[in-house]
This record gives structure tokens, sequence and C-alpha cells, in this order.
């Protein structure tokens, strides 16, 4: 989800539904690191990075190239 504003903010919601939460904190620790790397290229506005049940079992590498698909309409070029 994006929304519009004057600065870059994130959040990041992970069910209990998702998994534990050893792993629950370990795909919110994903999710940020691929924000970090992607977030100067991305316009202003707040972003809500929601995870579905399926990130759990997922590779990193997957998830940072679903995560990057997902963002690249908000890139600050487009």
């Amino acid at each position: 989800m994006y929304s519009p504003s004057k600065e870059r903010m994130v959040g990041y919601t992970v069910s209990k539904k998702v998994a534990k939460a050893v792993d629950r904190n370990k795909i919110k620790r994903r999710l940020r690191a691929i924000f970090r790397a992607e977030q100067l290229s991305l316009k202003d506005g707040f972003y809500l990075l929601v995870a579905k049940q399926s990130a759990s079992g997922i590779a990193f590498q997957k998830l940072c190239e679903d995560t990057k698909k997902s963002l690249s309409l908000f890139y600050s070029g487009s």
C-alpha cells in the first residue's frame, strides 16, 4: 500500500497467521533490508508492506525480487 506524503516512511505487517514470532521477526528484518536498499529510488510517501503466509518459506532472493517488483510502481523515475 502507498500513500503520498512529504517524507518517506514505511510500516511492516506480519500477522500471527503467517508464522511464529521468530519467523515473523525474520521476515520483518528481511523486508527492512530490502526497503533500505531501495528507498532512495522511491517516491516520498508512506509505504505499508504486508507479508502474506507464503513469505515464511520463501528464499531471501525471491522475496527481494517480489518486493522490488511490487515497489517498482513507485520509483521516482516513473
